[in-house]
């Protein structure tokens, strides 16, 4: 996919996955379970004379090869780490070429019958008894092989007449034993079967009225243009399902534009690590400000709210939280700010809330966020020292303590702790504790890790005024505090909040904006910025750009009025002239074939 980042894999793919119980297509695969005709089928090499047969059989060989190599499943993934997205391939190949050894089932031998199928169903009682396992499929498999004999040898005239239809329906009845013993195992298993029936759905875990009802009043509270930071627990996809402008999404393709953003430029911290997630603010206020977070809400043992977010409502275990900063949705900025000069995500943050980032233009930004770490105490525990960066865990939550003075604690509200951690040996999911906030990391050959080792957190010192760091499990990492850095807020608090916009409408591909009185300048857009975007400003056309690193941005005079935004992908038209263009030769080529075809046979006549 086009602007979809891939982590790099960093793990050594093998050339073959080992042939175990994970692997086995034939018995009973975690993915798919492929029938034992398709064994028989690829055997009968009587049939390869036909050319239809030839194909499937070629493509069916071709992807049970392919489901042994990894690399396969890397290329199916971006060239990212090796995922199995594919296999709906070796289902059509195998299916078809089942269909057709059906179809040509009256003119195998019944010798080359025998010994295919008994081929086939031994591979069967080898799996079953290297993995101790029975699966309720295998007693049909002999049923099937003697139905099919029967039409062979015609012992009746019932199987004379009928036998390849009832060989037929003994196939489908074998493809239905195999698909409800992998639905009952792989897809319904205990976890599923929890979590599949109405009183989940209607769960605390998942959707309540409650949680329903207090959306709908922060929905009727923000302005259709501000968000409202609430997951489920885990459930990222909460505001798809709850119909509301949320900050979270679970998904495995993102744009590149959004995966720099939380992970490279402004180090958003993400609570549970994965490659198909993004989630929240890490709990800092400036973001959720630029972003225009109104509402939070959090259950009662929830924590990491950001700064300036002051309860509203209470209801059962549900907390609910209005921002007292929140920066409007539409702005209009009169500084310019070169990216290249912003080197932390706290400078970052205030160089967006005082004007506009942008690439490769504008002045420098100052003053720069000083890095604070020289001006604590730094003491370990339970940790030994194995060389540069590298250190060993003697004890769960062993780590480090920052102890820091009472003139940082009076000056700032908040830190931004920053931290390169990375698993060493022996390889594992870890969790880094910072001051009670558990970020779960996974081990290094997940395919699902970002490839993030420099991770920020925003933390608040303990009443000791400290920061305690705690590594678990024991075990070696790679280690090193990076920085800490104060934040104030008065960037934030001293920043204009009217709103410069009478009206916003959004939807339909189109973004409708009318300003009212403001300055010349940009006029910012809290919202993606995407390839494809045009834009007018009182009828005229204008060029969006790409500002503070993923907004949207259009250039505005003081006497600006209407702005319309819409969007299209890039080359949209072109794709659907060259569709029309190539369904049409398609018919051609059809035809002409299908008359050519006619032509031979009535000159064979």
């Amino acid at each position: 996919f086009f602007n979809n980042e891939r982590v790099r894999f960093e793990t050594k793919i093998p050339f073959f996955e080992p042939f175990n119980e994970n692997t086995n297509i034939i018995f009973d695969n975690y993915l798919i379970v492929i029938l034992i005709i398709t064994i028989q089928a690829l055997l009968t090499f009587k049939l390869y004379k036909h050319t239809y047969y030839k194909l499937f059989a070629i493509l069916s060989l071709l992807t049970i090869v392919s489901a042994f190599i990894p690399y396969v499943d890397s290329i199916f993934n971006g060239f990212s780490a090796p995922q199995k997205r594919w296999h709906y391939l070796l289902a059509f190949a195998t299916s078809g070429l089942i269909a057709l050894y059906v179809h040509y089932f009256h003119t195998i031998k019944v010798r080359t019958y025998i010994w295919t199928s008994l081929f086939g169903f031994i591979l069967v009682l080898i799996s079953a008894y290297m993995y101790h396992k029975f699966v309720i499929w295998i007693v049909w498999v002999p049923i099937v092989f003697l139905i099919g004999l029967l039409s062979k040898t015609h012992v009746s005239s019932f199987f004379y007449k009928k036998g390849i239809y009832c060989y037929a329906i003994s196939v489908i009845i074998l493809a239905l034993l195999v698909s409800s013993v992998f639905t009952k195992y792989q897809i319904f298993h205990q976890d599923h079967e929890k979590r599949a029936n109405t009183f989940y759905v209607n769960a605390s875990l998942y959707n309540t009225p409650v949680q329903q009802d207090l959306v709908q009043q922060m929905n009727a509270k923000k302005l259709p243009e501000e968000r409202t930071d609430w997951r489920v627990n885990e459930q990222d996809n909460t505001p798809m399902y709850q119909h509301f402008k949320g900050l979270s999404l679970y998904s495995s393709i993102f744009d590149q534009q959004l995966i720099d953003l939380y992970y490279k430029n402004l180090m958003i911290n993400i609570k549970e690590e994965s490659v198909s997630r993004y989630q929240s603010t890490g709990g800092r206020a400036n973001i959720a400000s630029l972003f225009s977070v109104r509402y939070a809400m959090l259950k009662d043992y929830q924590t990491n709210l950001p700064e300036f977010f002051k309860p509203v409502k209470a209801s059962g275990q549900y907390r609910m939280y209005e921002n007292q900063q929140v920066l409007p949705a539409v702005r209009i900025m009169d500084h310019y700010y070169d990216a290249r000069y912003l080197k932390t995500a706290i400078d970052r943050e205030h160089a967006m809330i005082d004007g506009v980032v942008l690439n490769r233009k504008g002045e420098k930004y100052k003053p720069h966020a000083s890095n604070l770490l020289s001006q604590v105490d730094v003491q370990d525990d339970a940790i030994q020292h194995l060389g540069r960066n590298q250190i060993k865990v003697q004890k769960v939550g062993g780590g480090y303590t920052l102890s820091l003075p009472q003139n940082l604690q009076k000056k700032f509200k908040d830190f931004y702790l920053v931290v390169h951690i990375k698993r060493g040996q022996p390889d594992s999911n870890h969790m880094i504790d910072v001051n009670g906030y558990q970020n779960n990391r996974l081990f290094n050959a997940s395919k699902y890790r970002t490839g993030q080792y420099e991770q920020l957190y925003r933390v608040q010192p303990d009443k000791e005024g400290n920061i305690h760091i705690g590594l678990s499990p024991t075990g070696n990492y790679e280690f090193k505090i990076l920085g800490l850095y104060g934040e104030n807020y008065q960037t934030l608090e001293n920043a204009p909040k009217e709103k410069i916009y009478a009206s916003y409408q959004e939807g339909q591909s189109k973004i409708k904006v009318t300003l009212k009185k403001h300055k010349k300048g940009m006029m910012v857009l809290n919202a993606p910025y995407r390839k494809g975007m045009k834009a007018q400003v009182d009828g005229h056309p204008v060029t969006p750009q790409r500002v503070n690193y993923f907004m949207i941005g259009i250039p505005v005079d003081a006497q600006a009025k209407h702005i319309e935004i819409t969007y299209r992908p890039p080359w949209f038209f072109t794709m659907i002239i060259l569709s029309f263009i190539f369904a049409l030769l398609s018919y051609l080529f059809s035809k002409y074939i299908y008359l050519k075809i006619n032509k031979r046979k009535s000159e064979a006549y």
